[in-house]
């Protein structure tokens, strides 16, 4: 029996989920469903090939050690929602990220959501996938809505800083500020130097840019990853000339 197996390691856990397809015949592309594309879009899956005696997971397992263990699903859905179900539990929130980065650096209300996007784009640019939530496209640029809620009180212009405990810097670092967003962080931080909240704005605002494709006033409709990926180099491009 022949097997394509996708897998995904869950966030805080050394738990592996995986969705399997069996048959006996050679797997294609076009056999698999489209929902593991975007899984794998989204998440990086690992794919694995593998022959076994029969169709069942145990024969994968005796065949090969390394899938002892996996959490097995054979409808796609099912392994879809266990993996957005981990990633709501464990993933950073934007919210809690905007703390991260107002330590390094305080901002007004305006000034956080226009970094918060930039680095959840260059994050995406370089496969990481930063918050469980995507931006949607207000009137001014993108917005994390849990940063508006928490921040909509401030006044324009007003700064915002954050005083991290201890504890508070362990709970981000395990939650997912590994050292690759550190970094990506301090590069859009420092593109950002001495730019406005309205020099932010007209950035994002740019001919191609992901928030004008998909803006409609009044509908804040989310600036999907496939959107970012596409048409951010855009952005990246007038932020490194600017």
């Amino acid at each position: 029996m022949k097997h394509l197996i996708f897998l995904y390691q869950k966030l805080a856990s050394k738990e592996r989920l995986a969705f399997k397809l069996s048959s006996e015949e050679t797997l294609f592309p076009e056999d698999l469903p489209e929902t593991i594309f975007e899984l794998n879009a989204k998440y990086q899956l690992a794919s694995h090939r593998i022959y076994s005696k029969d169709a069942t997971s145990q024969s994968i397992e005796d065949q090969d050690s390394f899938f002892k263990g996996v959490h097995w699903f054979e409808s796609v859905e099912a392994f879809k929602r266990a993996i957005e179900e981990d990633q709501k539990q464990n993933q950073l929130s934007p919210l809690d990220f905007s703390k991260y980065v107002l330590a390094k650096r305080p901002l007004d209300k305006l000034q956080i959501q226009k970094v918060l996007y930039l680095i959840y784009a260059a994050a995406l640019m370089n496969d990481i996938h930063l918050f469980s939530e995507s931006p949607l496209a207000y009137k001014y640029g993108p917005v994390f809505e849990d940063v508006y809620q928490a921040y909509k009180g401030k006044k324009s212009k007003q700064i915002i800083e954050s005083h991290l405990s201890s504890q508070e810097i362990f709970h981000l670092l395990s939650s997912g500020v590994r050292p690759e967003i550190m970094q990506l962080t301090d590069e859009v931080l420092a593109l950002v130097e001495g730019k406005t909240g309205s020099d932010l704005i007209n950035l994002t605002h740019i001919p191609n840019s992901p928030w004008q494709q998909v803006y409609e006033p009044g509908a804040n409709h989310e600036i999907d990853d496939e959107t970012i990926r596409r048409y951010h180099p855009y952005e990246r491009r007038a932020l490194e000339r600017c």
